[in-house]
């Protein structure tokens, strides 16, 4: 399909950005303000081996900026997200910023690797970047401490820009079943460039493989679309951008613009997540700007049930301001998805008050990776 048909696409499928779930209740999860917070940001959904479901996220202690003092807290639910632990942190920041937290869970032997960049307090080029680790043996309980592993994983030269945003993931079919991959962001000499950090040993080791894009190093998502074929999704200049995988990651397909995935002006992180046939996608679809305020809101849940090629299904599940997402399936065949909101239509622009930023979290019906249920019906519309 043409650049041109896409575009033709996109503006035929606006009307169903109208539709609107009733049957998703979200919580407040992470609410800023409390523990310490002025802000809690960018959240990493994932569902450990044993059921239970973690939400890491960034603390930001001081403001909602990027780069302020930053820490990187986990909350877990053992009842499919009804109910949450107490936060707690898991980095101890002096004034860096820890932050995009990137989870990967090997589901053989329960071992979760958690990474987050750290960005020092007063150089913010990214080239004084390090990326650290941290390991829980027991679903999420316990952690280790902190370890720094820039040297230990990344090709010399290269510093990270971040991790994800969001979970890896673990392949189920192709040449390399049980691999774990998660996007990364680096830049050195220079450069920057999208890749994937892959482990073919749960977690024990650590490698970088080919370029998803050789200049750029916005944030993304892989996704296993089809048995072995992975699917990364960025964000770039208001614009989706896709490329597949046939091996694992090792290389990549040139990346294709997608008009007809939804995304806002100035862009916003997205989360994708691919189960038995669907690959589910959200994104904030835009709120009005007005005074004060930006345009994240409309949280909006798209589906492509033919491996990513084409997005023609969506329906809003939530009216109020919307910023990055998470999702992650739960043993009940179930979707949680965790986002960024507040009170208001969208997000109050050079906030300083505590309390107005959080992440909330709600569970999807397991009939949206059914691809013989209408997302709509699904959803209750």
């Amino acid at each position: 399909m043409g650049l041109q048909a896409l575009r033709v696409l996109a503006l035929a499928s606006l009307s169903t950005l109208v539709a609107s779930a009733e049957t998703v209740r979200f919580r407040t999860v992470l609410q800023g303000g409390e523990g310490g917070s002025h802000s809690y940001r960018i959240p990493c959904l994932t569902t450990a081996a044993d059921g239970s479901l973690l939400l890491i996220a960034e603390a930001r202690h001081d403001s909602w900026r990027d780069k302020t003092r930053t820490d990187i807290t986990v909350t877990r639910s053992v009842d499919g997200g009804e109910t949450w632990s107490t936060p707690r942190l898991l980095t101890e920041s002096k004034g860096e910023a820890f932050m995009d937290p990137c989870a990967l869970v090997d589901r053989r032997t329960g071992r979760i690797t958690l990474f987050t960049t750290c960005w020092p307090v007063k150089n913010h080029s990214g080239n004084a970047n390090t990326l650290w680790m941290l390991v829980s043996q027991d679903h999420g309980l316990t952690w280790s401490k902190p370890e720094d592993v820039t040297r230990r994983y990344l090709p010399a030269g290269l510093s990270p820009i971040g991790t994800g945003p969001g979970a890896g993931i673990q392949l189920v079919g192709g040449s390399t079943p049980g691999r774990l991959i998660a996007g990364l962001r680096l830049i050195g000499d220079g450069k920057e460039l999208s890749t994937g950090l892959h482990s073919d040993d749960g977690g024990m080791s650590w490698k970088t493989a080919g370029a998803i894009s050789p200049s750029s190093s916005e944030e993304l998502q892989i996704a296993e679309v089809s048995p072995g074929v992975l699917m990364s999704n960025r964000r770039e200049n208001n614009m989706r951008h896709i490329a597949f995988s046939r091996d694992g990651g090792l290389s990549w397909e040139p990346e294709r613009e997608r008009p007809d995935i939804i995304t806002i002006p100035n862009g916003c992180h997205a989360a994708t997540f691919a189960f038995a046939g669907a690959a589910l996608y959200t994104s904030p679809a835009g709120a009005d700007r007005v005074s004060g305020f930006d345009n994240r809101g409309r949280l909006t849940l798209v589906r492509s049930l033919d491996a990513g090629r084409t997005w023609s299904e969506r329906v809003r599940i939530n009216e109020k301001a919307a910023g990055y997402s998470a999702m992650s399936r739960l043993s009940d065949g179930q979707v949680a998805i965790a986002f960024e909101t507040a009170d208001t239509d969208s997000f109050v622009l050079n906030a300083k008050r505590d309390r107005w930023m959080r992440i909330d979290v709600g569970v999807l019906p397991a009939s949206v990776t059914d691809p013989s249920v209408p997302l709509s019906s699904s959803l209750g519309r």
